[in-house]
C-alpha cells in the first residue's frame, strides 16, 4: 500500500526550548563520510540516519512512519538504533518529530540526540595512527584504552580495531583514519622462573654471525633494517637463549614462550617445538634457544616439586622356607629328639613292646612249674627304641582330584497354561455348535423354494481339527502342577486355533442346493 506524502505532514513542535521559526541559512539534512587509509570502516550508525544512505532527512521521517503504521518494519538492528532518537527503547512518531524539527532548523545543532558511531579495522601488519573528525585531530590511545577529546571519544582494543563515537557538531560530518604500518624501535626480552633461577640468557645482537666478536657497523646496520621495520621478524639472525636452574627438590615441567606453553622433556633429552628447542640436561638444567618471534618477548619456566618414586612392596614368597646355615630345631624350642629332614622339623617314631603275658600261670615259659622263686619274680617292662631310617620320599607330582557334581532328581517345574484350556474350550464350544446347528434349511420366494444346507466335510474337518487341539492339550499339560497363564505350549495352540478359525466359518456356510438331500 503507498502513502502519500501529505498524510505524513505536518508535524505540530512543541516546546520552550523550540524557536518560533528556523534560521534562513539552515541546512535541511545531516551528512556523514567515512574513509580509511590501510584500513576497512566495518561498522558505521549515524542517529537518525534509518534508510542508511548517509544523510538524514526527510526519507528517514517517512521510513519511522510506514514502521509505526505496521506498512514497512524496521528489523535491522543498527537501523532501530539509528531510528530511536530519544533513547526510550521504541520507534515511534516521537523519534520522526525530531528528525522533522533538525531538517527545518527548528532544532539546531549540535544536538545531544544526533550521536554518530565509527568503527575502523586496520589491514594486517598496520595500526591506527590518526583519527580526524571535521578537520580536527583526535589522541588516539594505546592498545585496551579509551580518551575523550571535547565531544568524541576514541576507543582502542587489544587487536588494534578503533571506535570513534559522539555528538554531531556540524550538518557536515566526516570521519578518517590513518593506519600506517606498524613500525617497531626495539626488540624486548623479558625472563621468568617459578622456584628457579635464570642463570644466563643471550639476546643475539651479534645478528649478522660475522663470528668476529665485534660490533660493527654491519651489525648495526641489521639492527636498524629490522627496528625499523625493513625487515621483519621471525628473522634468522635474531635469536635468544635462556637457561634456567630449577631450585633444590624441584624439576622443570614446562616453559611458556610468549604466552605459549611448552612441555619441558626429560633429564637428558630435547625437544623440539616451533623454532625453539627446549633441553634438559642431566643435572635439570633447563634452557631453550631458537628464533625469536616478534619484538616483545617473554620466556617463563615453570618447575614442579619432584614427587618421590615409590618403589612397590615385594611380594610374599611361595618358596619351601629353609632353615639358616648352622640353626637346629633347638634354636626354635623343639625338644632334644628333633631334628630337620629337609622339609621340617621332626622326631623318630617311638615303638612301645607290650610285656609278654604267659596263658598258664602255673609254669614258666619253658613248660616247667614255677617255684616259688620265680613267682614272685616280675619280668621288667623293656621300652624298645626303634629308630626309623631316614627314606629320601619321591616327589609325586600331585594331581588335582576330579570331583564329580552329585546328581540332583530332576525337578518339574511350571505349571499348566490358562490360556492353552481357553483356547482349547472355545474350540470344543465351536465344533458342537456346528454339530447341533441346523445343517439344511429352505426359503419360499415368488412361489418358489429353495433349499439350503451346510458343507459335511467342512463340518468333519473342523472337528476333527478341535480333536488334535484337545490331544495336543492333554499331551502338554499336567493338570497337577499349579496354574500359570502362558507356556512354551501357547504359541502352539494359538497357531492351531489360527487355522481352525476359517474351516469353521466355512463349515457354517449356507450352500444352494437344487433338492433336498
Amino acid at each position: 500500500m503507498e502513502i502519500e506524502e501529505s498524510e505524513y505532514l505536518p508535524f505540530i513542535f512543541e516546546g520552550e526550548d523550540i524557536p518560533s521559526k528556523p534560521p534562513l541559512d539552515i541546512a535541511n539534512e545531516i551528512t556523514l563520510t567515512t574513509s580509511s587509509a590501510n584500513g576497512a570502516i566495518t561498522e558505521w550508525m549515524l542517529k537518525g540516519d534509518v534508510t542508511r544512505d548517509g544523510v538524514v532527512n526527510k526519507d528517514d521521517v517517512e521510513a519511522i512512519q510506514k514502521h509505526e503504521a505496521s506498512l514497512k518494519p524496521i528489523l535491522n538492528s543498527i537501523e532501530l538504533e539509528s531510528a530511536d532518537m530519544n533513547g526510550d527503547g521504541y520507534v515511534d512518531l516521537e523519534d520522526a518529530i525530531q528528525i522533522e524539527a533538525v531538517n527545518n532548523g527548528v532544532l539546531l545543532l549540535p544536538h545531544a540526540s544526533f550521536t554518530f558511531r565509527v568503527v575502523n579495522t586496520p589491514n594486517t601488519g598496520h595500526e591506527v595512527t590518526a583519527v580526524t573528525v571535521n578537520g580536527m585531530n583526535l589522541t588516539v590511545p594505546a592498545k585496551g584504552t579509551n580518551v575523550t577529546t571535547g565531544a568524541y571519544t576514541v576507543t582502542v582494543d587489544t587487536m588494534g580495531v578503533t571506535t570513534v563515537e559522539g555528538i554531531v557538531q556540524d550538518y557536515v560530518n566526516e570521519v578518517v583514519f590513518d593506519n600506517t604500518p606498524i613500525v617497531h624501535n626495539e626488540i624486548t626480552l623479558t625472563t621468568s622462573s617459578t622456584n628457579g633461577v635464570i642463570t644466563n640468557w643471550v639476546l643475539k645482537g651479534d645478528v649478522n654471525r660475522d663470528g668476529d666478536g665485534r660490533l660493527t657497523a654491519s651489525d648495526a646496520n641489521w639492527i636498524m633494517r629490522i627496528t625499523t621495520g625493513l625487515v621483519v621478524l621471525p628473522q634468522p639472525l635474531c635469536t635468544v637463549n635462556v637457561v634456567n636452574a630449577p631450585n633444590v627438590g624441584y624439576e622443570t615441567s614446562g616453559v611458556t614462550i610468549s604466552e605459549v606453553y611448552y612441555v619441558a622433556p626429560a633429564k637428558g633429552n630435547s625437544v623440539t617445538v616451533d623454532t625453539y628447542t627446549i633441553t634438559v640436561d642431566d643435572n635439570g638444567n633447563a634452557a631453550v634457544e631458537g628464533i625469536i618471534q616478534d619484538y616483545v618477548n617473554e620466556i617463563v619456566f615453570d618447575n614442579k616439586v619432584i614427587l618421590p618414586v615409590v618403589t612397590p612392596a615385594p611380594l610374599p614368597s611361595t618358596s619351601t622356607q629353609t632353615p639358616e646355615q648352622g640353626r637346629t630345631c633347638q634354636d626354635d624350642g623343639y625338644p632334644a629328639e628333633y631334628y630337620w629332614n629337609g622339609v621340617a622339623c621332626v622326631i623318630d617314631t617311638i615303638v612301645v613292646v607290650p610285656p609278654v603275658v604267659n596263658q598258664n600261670p602255673s609254669r614258666n615259659q619253658n613248660g616247667n612249674e614255677i617255684t616259688s622263686e620265680e613267682e614272685n619274680f616280675m619280668p621288667p617292662v623293656i621300652d624298645t627304641v626303634i629308630e626309623t631310617p631316614k627314606a629320601t620320599v619321591p616327589e609325586v607330582e600331585e594331581k588335582a582330584e576330579v570331583v564329580l557334581p552329585e546328581e540332583t532328581p530332576l525337578v518339574k517345574l511350571g505349571g499348566w497354561s490358562l490360556a492353552n484350556l481357553i483356547i482349547t474350550i472355545s474350540s470344543v464350544i465351536l465344533a458342537i455348535l456346528l454339530l447341533v446347528m441346523k445343517k439344511q434349511k429352505e426359503e419360499t420366494e415368488d412361489n418358489a423354494t429353495k433349499y439350503y444346507q451346510k458343507n459335511k466335510y467342512w463340518i468333519v474337518l473342523a472337528v476333527l481339527c478341535t480333536i488334535l487341539l484337545i490331544i495336543v492339550f492333554f499331551l502338554t499339560q499336567d493338570l497337577r502342577l499349579p496354574m500359570i497363564f502362558v507356556d512354551n505350549y501357547t504359541v502352539i495352540m494359538v497357531i492351531i486355533i489360527i487355522f481352525n478359525l476359517p474351516i469353521y466359518l466355512l463349515a457354517n456356510q449356507w450352500k444352494e442346493v437344487k433338492s433336498r438331500t
